[in-house]
């Protein structure tokens, strides 16, 4: 069960790390926002 809240805490770490990325480029470039996030996951794990 450990890795369940593992995945929360990940989970909060991604939702965190798009609304910078959002705020930061301005909304038009959201997608590129979370491809960056989400390669950096995968990265990481």
């Amino acid at each position: 069960m450990s890795n369940l809240s593992d995945f929360f805490r990940y989970f909060d770490l991604i939702a965190a790390l798009k609304l910078t990325f959002a705020g930061g480029l301005k909304i038009k470039n959201n997608k590129f926002a979370i491809l960056v996030v989400l390669t950096t996951g995968i990265e990481k794990a």
